[in-house]
C-alpha cells in the first residue's frame, strides 16, 4: 500500500519532535546518556533489548557522547 509501518512512522514523528527544538534535543541526549549505561560495554553498545536486539547482534552502536557538540561549544566561549 506504499505506507511505512506504524513503528517507523511513530519513530520518525518522535525524531522530528525532538530535533525540532534545541532544548528537547538536549534533554533527549541527557536521558540517552543515562539510559544507555546498562548496554554500554568497552565503549560500544553491543546489545539492545526488544526489537533492536537483532540489529545490535550483528553490529556495534556507538554510545551517545559524554558531551554534545553544543555543550562543548558553549564551554569554549
Amino acid at each position: 500500500d506504499g505506507h511505512a509501518p506504524l513503528t517507523e512512522r511513530v519513530a520518525m514523528k518522535a525524531a522530528a519532535f525532538l530535533f525540532g527544538d534545541a532544548g528537547r534535543l538536549e534533554m533527549a541526549q541527557k536521558v540517552a546518556r543515562i539510559g544507555q549505561k546498562p548496554f554500554e560495554h568497552d565503549g560500544v553498545i553491543d546489545s539492545l533489548p526488544g526489537m533492536l536486539a537483532g540489529w545490535t547482534s550483528v553490529r556495534d552502536l556507538m554510545p551517545v557522547p559524554k558531551q554534545s557538540f553544543r555543550e562543548w561549544w558553549s564551554e569554549r566561549k
